[in-house]
């Protein structure tokens, strides 16, 4: 089950229905990806007119390589009304992950961005330990963070399956 989750982050942060071709007349700025990012709000797959749905994620990168990433549930678009409210169980909809994070190479990407490699090792889930390394890329546009477009071929799942195009559908804003 912990596996499972790992990979819907990563699926979250690589998921896409946007154009990078849109993008290449904006230079994209190299990061420093250190801060705390806040994702966007946006419906998760179980998102449904019965059952809303939606998550707003938070990421953090510190200085000595170390990472943590948390997300929670929402019943708005807006991710203002909080499932703690109504849940007798207010935890059960936070996920929380850590690891390390290396930042690596430049790279241009498939639309002549410039990004750099990420590698993310989640070494905690739920507080079990886990060992699960994605492989992506990541570059800011207009002061957004932005990860790789994942595909069936360009999954992340090794660095040789690494994305070579942005997503700029999932983002996130540094605080």
């Amino acid at each position: 089950m912990k596996k499972l989750l790992a990979i819907a982050l990563v699926s979250s942060l690589l998921a896409c229905n946007h154009d990078e071709d849109a993008k290449t007349n904006t230079e994209v700025e190299l990061i420093d990806v250190q801060g705390v990012w806040h994702g966007i709000c946006r419906a998760t797959s179980d998102n449904s007119i019965d059952n809303p749905e939606f998550r707003k994620e938070i990421l953090t990168f510190t200085a000595d390589n170390k990472m943590s990433f948390s997300s929670k549930n929402y019943l708005d678009s807006g991710c203002l009304d909080d499932y703690a409210q109504d849940n007798p169980h207010p935890n059960e909809d936070l996920s929380e992950k850590s690891g390390t994070f290396l930042v690596g190479q430049s790279l241009t990407t498939d639309s002549g961005l410039s990004a750099k490699e990420l590698d993310m090792t989640f070494l905690l889930d739920e507080g079990e330990s886990v060992n699960e390394t994605s492989y992506t890329i990541v570059s800011t546009l207009e002061g957004k963070l932005t990860f790789g477009k994942g595909t069936t071929e360009k999954n992340g799942s090794t660095a040789e399956k690494r994305p070579t195009a942005l997503n700029f559908d999932n983002y996130f804003t540094k605080e």
